[in-house]
């Protein structure tokens, strides 16, 4: 079941533009409600849109307002004359606000079409008017589109076709457009243009009261640490800062080579209780990264087989280094 609600045309355009996000109301519907189709009053006098209900919450005036005044998209002042003498009112909570590229004709579900006071339910067959207004729409609107995007900026194009600056860069993308080769963002400084204060210097007035926080030379950040300094990373490893400017190390690296020298291109240095913040030498190991993929690959496989497959692995790498050693030597 769907349902037409009349609203004001100030407030029915607020849901569309997301700054109303709650709709108040003295008496609240008992059915079970799909889609809410906001039917925007005179002048207006069309389907302009609709909404689907995330909740409907029930309670006094005074605590719908103190809970919803940042979204009620109404003054305090028009909220409690609304509610003037009503102990209870009801607010439903909008979700997915959907504007019509077309607004809908009310005669357009059936002649003696006539605008609700407050609300009225409606069938399914709104939906399919619904469905082709929108798919003509659509139609006309990339049309539109393909003629004004090459040349035209996309907050211009957002506005004039009633999207936001994503679904304009969304639906270009899907239809194929492009900028014209010579367009160029009005934001942009464009190429060639000449800054207006180039070669001129400062005003001695103005340098006078910029100098006084103005940036030293040699001077450093506020929040410069010094070399040796520590930090842990956002995977847990701890960081020890090695030159300047800013340079960082990874401690457990930094301990391996102090204690076996540089670590081997396709080599990782690995943690045998998986604790990233003990940097103890016992601690650490020496893994290729061949190695690595090797031991996640072969999890599926039952214990034996898998510590079958580590030896052949190892074997194959000694017998490959003793081939290696043999080449050398006979090229001698």
């Amino acid at each position: 079941m769907n349902l037409i609600l009349s609203i004001k045309p100030e407030y029915a355009n607020r849901i569309f533009d997301k700054t109303k996000q709650v709709e108040f109301r003295k008496t609240i519907f008992t059915k079970q409600v799909d889609n809410v189709y906001v039917y925007s009053t005179a002048p207006d006098k069309k389907i302009i849109g609709y909404f689907k209900i995330r909740k409907i919450v029930k309670d006094t005036p005074a605590c719908l307002w103190k809970k919803y005044k940042t979204v009620a998209g109404i003054s305090e002042k028009k909220f409690f004359k609304y509610f003037e003498n009503t102990m209870q009112g009801y607010a439903m909570e909008i979700a997915i606000p959907q504007r019509f590229t077309a607004p809908i004709d009310g005669t357009a579900l059936k002649q003696n079409f006539k605008p609700p006071q407050s609300f009225t339910y409606v069938k399914r067959e709104l939906q399919t008017i619904k469905n082709r207004i929108v798919m003509k729409s659509t139609l006309e609107r990339d049309k539109l589109l393909k003629e004004i995007y090459p040349n035209t900026p996309n907050k211009v194009i957002a506005v004039k076709l009633g999207m936001s600056l994503a679904s304009v860069s969304k639906r270009a993308y899907v239809l194929g457009l492009k900028k014209a080769p010579n367009y160029r963002n009005p934001g942009c400084f464009q190429k060639g243009n000449i800054p207006s204060n180039k070669g001129k210097k400062m005003l001695p007035e103005t340098y006078a009261k910029l100098k006084k926080t103005m940036f030293k030379k040699g001077l450093k950040p506020h929040n410069t640490k010094p070399i040796k300094s520590k930090r842990t990373s956002k995977d847990g490893y701890i960081e020890i800062k090695v030159a300047e400017p800013n340079i960082w190390d990874f401690k457990h690296r930094i301990v391996w080579r102090k204690h076996y020298g540089e670590i081997p291109k396709g080599a990782n240095i690995q943690f045998k209780d998986k604790n990233p913040q003990n940097c103890n030498i016992d601690n650490l190991y020496l893994i290729f990264r061949s190695e690595q993929m090797l031991n996640n690959s072969i999890q599926r496989y039952p214990p034996e087989l898998r510590k079958a497959i580590r030896l052949l692995s190892k074997l194959n790498k000694k017998i490959n280094k003793n081939d290696e050693k043999n080449k050398h030597r006979s090229a001698k």
